[in-house]
């Protein structure tokens, strides 16, 4: 039996976040009580949360791609799955990550260098097993159960709830755009995604989650009468008036109320048979 047997592996590719079960996961990854793996192994987990990069290019990444003063990781085409150089935007939040783990790995030559092994990058199923872990532990209790390339699929498919056009976030993931658009379309919309990934971080980073209005239902008022009133002299007054004063709106079927409509028809029933009776004789 090998390592890989043991390790988590990716299942149907059908899994969309909702932006506040990102957020969960963000503050989660942020809380060393629940998320206790080793910080360089934290910081990959970050920066694919903030930029919806594959996680080989994430582990892959080394010093000479990312120029933190200007923001900008550059992938060389040989890294990538479609062999073409792609060019991603960190937002602050991503700088910051990054400045963290490089007082870490700073001397190394990947920025998510192995801390077992020297020389390397950390191990390629690391980032879903730290995840599978959190899963394990029940320290993501709102969050659907997932895997890291669930986070590039939730970039993709949240990014026109603020505002961006889908096929911006298919530009930030390098993925090569359709047909025509594919074929004749070879505008890199930096600007626009340099945006969208801004924002992508801002709503990630904001720990107050959006505001839900619970719909509440105010039915009517509902008065429960007495089941006999009495009057000033002591008498019981008839089932019905009180079955009649009540304001609920399914007093009419109540069970006591059509046990007495049966017997007062069976009574009337009965007084008529009496009265044909007597007539006929």
């Amino acid at each position: 039996m090998r390592r890989a047997h043991f390790d988590a592996r990716p299942r149907k590719p059908d899994v969309a976040l909702r932006l506040e079960e990102v957020r969960a996961v963000w503050r989660a990854l942020g809380d060393r009580s629940h998320c206790s793996v080793d910080p360089v192994t934290l910081a990959a987990l970050q920066i694919i949360v903030l930029t919806g990069q594959r996680e080989s290019e994430v582990e892959g990444a080394a010093w000479e791609e990312v120029d933190l003063s200007a923001g900008i990781w550059r992938i060389p085409a040989h890294r990538t799955k479609n062999a073409r150089p792609h060019l991603v935007h960190l937002a602050p939040q991503a700088v910051t990550v990054l400045k963290r783990v490089k007082a870490i790995t700073g001397s190394e030559t990947h920025v998510f260098a192995s801390p077992i092994k020297n020389g390397q990058a950390i191990y390629g199923r690391s980032l879903n097993n730290a995840l599978g872990m959190m899963f394990k532990r029940e320290a993501l209790p709102t969050v659907t159960r997932c895997h890291v390339h669930d986070f590039r699929r939730t970039l993709i498919s949240r990014l026109p709830d603020l505002g961006f056009d889908s096929f911006i976030g298919h530009k930030i993931a390098n993925h090569t755009l359709p047909g025509d658009l594919g074929i004749y379309n070879h505008a890199e919309y930096l600007v626009e995604r340099q945006g969208a990934l801004y924002a992508w971080a801002e709503q990630i980073e904001n720990a107050v989650a959006s505001r839900v209005e619970n719909a509440t239902f105010v039915g009517p008022t509902r008065r429960d009468a007495p089941t006999s009133v009495r009057n000033r002299r002591g008498s019981k007054a008839d089932h019905s008036i009180a079955t009649r004063t009540s304001s609920r709106p399914d007093a009419r079927y109540s069970p006591g109320l059509r046990r007495y409509r049966l017997d007062r028809s069976m009574r009337l029933a009965r007084r008529s048979m009496r009265r044909a009776t007597w007539w006929s004789t």
